[in-house]
């Protein structure tokens, strides 16, 4: 009889991959490219997609021909004959000539020794001429050292045309050094499996529809990546989308996911093992000197060991230490504390407590202060304070200060000039400067005489709460240029930089500001890293931004981003601030998707931050909005954004924001709306009136609008002293973006006038400038009277790249256009399509390729295939031409 008709049939094939699956394609690409070698491992715990990993990659290997054979394991296979059985029935299944004699589980046969299974599996093999993939899956399962033994076997003698693929939630106890070392062994680990962005995305937009950037960013964060914590969101958010609105709470409060984690992952373990983890989970990193210190446990490293070989959602950490380092999955550590909370929260201090000591014993004050705070150890966090430098290497203490500073009275704080000064910088970089000053005020007038350390520290705190303000005259009468090399603080050598920096940018002194750039390379390479010294880097982008070469602002955006990231997390001062920059240079080239993607999840940071990167983040947000939703959805976050900077006293960015409504109710013919705010808009010019640095864009703002305003009402003689200003202030501060706008717009007023020959050239002038300094949007957003005049100067061109250019810009307004022709919203409805798959029609209907609609709509080209899909189904319809037809019939699209 053959062996599989003894044995269960399904534990021979992957289970089913969901058609929403997320292709795993970074990790596709690491097994393909490894497909030569004997051995692939993939250790992860439990809900990390190893299984769907594996049958992907079945898949990939079936279309190919490849002779591919599977087995599924569970508890009932991990003795050897049972697991003997069911091998030898897969690579039967797979083609393999193995006796069945051999093979069958019998009690007479169970006993044949391990070398003659060897034997019989090799001999078939060699007497096979395919290249064979014996995939194995969930092989913990496996108890018994006769298993392993079989595999070390096929390991060390199969021929070179056998591959074992292996899926396993611990490391299996195989010896593979050797082959680890010859590259005949490839292995994914627990910290590679968790989605990145992209697949995060990819796979809420497969199972949710439209998610929005700020959504799937938070969603990432807060889970990591697990795939298992993000299918459970989704399915929560199916039941109910209204829990959209509340998805950081959704996600804290999860008991579906504390079951599994309590059931699934937890349940099993001893119970020293539970207690152990739970103590370990309070400390954000770890290593085995400190968990023996915090837990008191003196089989802390084995333990450790044990977490690290079964895979318990033990990461590891990057850091230049001899020591390893870890951490928990961060809601498996949310988890574990709620647990350890539950039980005794006298022992959670007290775990805290003895942490605290640990960090500080070896040079860690800010961790150690955030566990002495959260041990209600205020004794021990004021002594920690005293002992650490005026701030450190990163900014992450903030929230700890501020909360710390909310609780304490003033007579402590006073009593504590460190500890306070230590908190006016949090609230500084949180820009609650109001705060700040005033606890400055009376930390000066308190003491009779501050330490010159205090001192020092007041000066620049004062000289950065003047930046917040816009006030940079007061910010550089503070900073002394030369004063550099006498600073000794790691961090004020920082701040001096990026405080001068900034200053420079504000009155157009680029060049002096580059040239600051030439002290941060005489920084160490350990201070490069700290948070301000990336904030000190971040000035170099944002010159260019000011200046208007946004070609240059590109080319630095997206790897500052990343080192900021890299070193301090995605919502860390020095990222959240060169994120904001990023995205203005992204908009700016019409690179849409980018810049939504680096500004999800840190506008709520940014409302809170200095006001330039404040500024320019909002209105990169909602231009955003109004490109690809409506501009009544702009108008919406404009609303709350003004009501922002009003309670903040920000005179800069309120006229930013205001510029921006008058703009959007302009593009809706809401002309008198508009007129109301270029009152407001004048007003503030007028009280700004002769200012310097940042606060002198106040007039050029209300100068643009005012522009825009007389050439809507067709007054094209009254824009023009407005755009006179406007230039004058784009010369005086090297601002070329103004410079480029009063060109192009002075050709629009002209036209109004009658006066053709200075209407082209006050055009062909804007847009050489434009093409020189790489703009895209500047021009495209200045609306369709613009564009109009644009199209007649096509023809008047030489051929060349000005004409290349202006004809790219022309084609990319026809595309946003199409895609905001008016809606048919009672048609789509009735058919159930979304607004998505209605864009994707009208692309179709112009006959784009699958990638020239991705390029068009800024989306993935997945998510096209997989819109398509959906609207072939929902129109029933098996092509892209008959989808057009239907569409058109019904009145869907044009």
């Amino acid at each position: 009889m053959p062996l599989d008709h003894l044995l269960i049939p399904t534990k021979f094939a992957p289970p089913r991959i969901s058609p929403k699956s997320t292709a795993r394609t970074r990790l596709l690409s690491r097994l393909r490219e490894a497909r030569d070698c004997r051995l692939a491992l993939v250790c992860g715990s439990a809900g990390f997609g190893k299984t769907t990993l594996l049958a992907q990659w079945r898949q990939e290997l079936l279309k190919t021909g490849e002779q591919v054979s599977w087995l599924s394991l569970s508890q009932e296979e991990q003795q050897f004959p049972q697991f003997r059985a069911y091998l030898l029935g897969a690579l039967q299944r797979a083609g393999l000539a193995v006796e069945d004699s051999t093979a069958l589980p019998s009690e007479a046969r169970a006993e044949l020794p391990v070398a003659q299974t060897v034997a019989t599996i090799v001999d078939a093999a060699c007497q096979s001429s395919k290249t064979l993939y014996l995939f194995i899956d969930d092989y913990h399962h496996v108890d018994d050292a006769l298993t392993h033994a079989l595999i070390q076997g096929l390991l060390d003698h199969c021929p070179d045309d056998v591959h074992l693929i292996l899926a396993s939630r611990s490391s299996p106890p195989l010896a593979v050094s050797r082959m680890r070392l010859t590259g005949e062994l490839t292995e994914i680990t627990l910290a590679e499996l968790p989605f990145d962005f992209q697949e995060t995305q990819e796979f809420l937009a497969s199972q949710l529809g439209e998610v929005t950037p700020d959504d799937a960013r938070l969603i990432h964060d807060i889970t990591d990546g697990w795939p298992l914590c993000v299918q459970m969101i989704c399915i929560r958010l199916k039941r109910a989308p209204d829990n959209r609105a509340l998805l950081s709470q959704l996600v804290h409060h999860r008991s579906d996911l504390q079951r599994y984690l309590s059931e699934d992952v937890v349940r099993g373990l001893a119970p020293e093992l539970v207690d152990f983890i739970e103590k370990i989970s309070i400390c954000r990193r770890f290593n085995a000197d400190l968990v023996c210190h915090v837990t008191e446990n003196p089989q802390a490293q084995t333990l450790l060991d044990q977490l690290e070989r079964d895979n318990l959602l033990l990461l590891p950490v990057e850091m230049d230490s001899p020591t390893p380092w870890y951490r928990l999955h961060p809601l498996f550590a949310s988890f574990l504390q709620e647990r350890l909370s539950a039980r005794d929260l006298q022992q959670v201090r007290a775990v805290h407590a003895r942490a605290s000591h640990w960090f500080e014993a070896h040079g860690s004050l800010i961790e150690a202060l955030r566990h002495a705070y959260h041990a209600d150890d205020l004794e021990a966090a004021a002594r920690l304070v005293e002992r650490a430098d005026l701030p450190v290497r990163s900014m992450s203490f903030i929230s700890t200060l501020q909360r710390w500073m909310s609780q304490l009275s003033a007579e402590v704080l006073m009593a504590h000039p460190r500890l306070l000064v230590l908190g006016c910088w949090a609230l500084v970089a949180t820009c609650r400067w109001r705060d700040a000053q005033a606890w400055l005020d009376r930390l000066q007038q308190g003491q009779a005489t501050l330490p010159p350390e205090f001192t020092l520290h007041a000066r620049y705190l004062r000289a950065s709460i003047a930046l917040q303000r816009d006030d940079t005259d007061a910010a550089l009468a503070l900073i002394a240029p030369s004063e550099f090399d006498a600073l000794q603080e790691r961090f004020l050598r920082q701040a001096h930089l990026a405080m001068l920096s900034f200053a420079y940018c504000a009155q157009g002194r680029y060049a002096d500001a580059r040239s600051l750039h030439r002290n941060l390379a005489r920084l160490s390479r350990a201070e490069l890293l700290d948070d301000m010294a990336l904030v000190a880097e971040s000035t170099l982008l944002l010159s260019h931004l000011l200046e208007g070469t946004n070609a240059e602002a590109i080319r630095i955006a997206g790897p500052l981003v990343v080192r900021a990231e890299d070193a301090h997390g995605r919502r860390s001062v020095s990222a959240v601030n060169c994120a904001a920059f990023a995205a203005d240079a992204y908009y700016e080239a019409d690179r849409l998707a980018e810049a939504r993607n680096v500004l999800a999840h840190r506008l709520d940071l940014l409302r809170f931050s200095s006001p330039e990167p404040m500024a320019r983040a909002l209105i990169a947000r909602n231009r955003l909005a109004a490109a690809q939703l409506s501009p009544l959805e702009a108008l919406q976050g404009l609303a709350e954004d003004e009501s922002q900077c009003r309670e903040q006293a920000l005179d800069r960015p309120l006229a930013y924001v205001l510029a921006e409504q008058a703009r959007l109710h302009l593009r809706l013919g809401r002309h008198e709306a508009a007129q109301q705010i270029q009152a407001e808009l004048d007003a503030l010019a007028e009280r700004h009136r002769g200012a310097a640095g940042f606060l002198a864009e106040i007039d050029a703002i209300a100068a643009l609008a005012a522009a825009r305003l007389a050439l809507a009402e067709g007054q094209g003689e009254a824009a023009l002293p407005a755009l006179q200003r406007l230039r004058q202030h784009g010369v005086v501060f090297a601002r070329q973006k103004s410079v480029v706008l009063a060109d192009l717009l002075s050709g629009c007023a002209f036209d109004q006038m009658g006066r053709g020959a200075e209407s082209r050239h006050g055009l062909t002038v804007g847009i050489e400038a434009a093409l020189r300094l790489g703009l895209v949007r500047t021009v495209l957003d200045e609306g369709e009277a613009l564009q109009v005049l644009l199209r007649k100067l096509v023809p008047t061109m030489e051929a060349g790249d000005t004409q290349d250019y202006l004809a790219d810009l022309l084609q990319r307004a026809d595309a946003a256009r199409m895609i905001q022709l008016p809606s048919r919203e009672a048609t789509a409805q009735n058919q159930n399509m979304k607004p998505r798959e209605i864009e994707i029609l009208q692309l179709l209907g112009q006959s784009m390729s699958n990638k020239r609609i991705a390029l068009t709509l800024n989306i993935t080209l997945e998510t096209v295939k997989w819109n398509l899909k959906n609207i072939f189904g929902k129109l029933d319809v098996p092509s892209r031409y008959d989808a057009v037809m239907v569409a058109r019939k019904r009145g869907l699209i044009d």
